[in-house]
């Protein structure tokens, strides 16, 4: 298991001492899992690495 999206808000909960935090699951392989990510972090405005960006296009 891995974040796809949400890792700030993830570190964010870890250092503050939160045992638990509410997710949203997410069941399909890497590549579908990878352009799963793709939109919901660019609705974040947050830019891809140039390389991660090539393999989304």
């Amino acid at each position: 298991m891995r974040i796809v999206d949400g890792i700030h808000r993830f570190q964010a909960a870890k250092a503050r001492g939160e045992a638990e935090i509410d997710v949203h699951w997410y069941d399909g392989d890497d590549r579908s899992a990878f352009l799963f990510s793709v939109p919901a972090n660019i609705r974040q405005r947050l830019q891809l690495p140039a390389r991660e960006g090539l393999a989304a296009a």
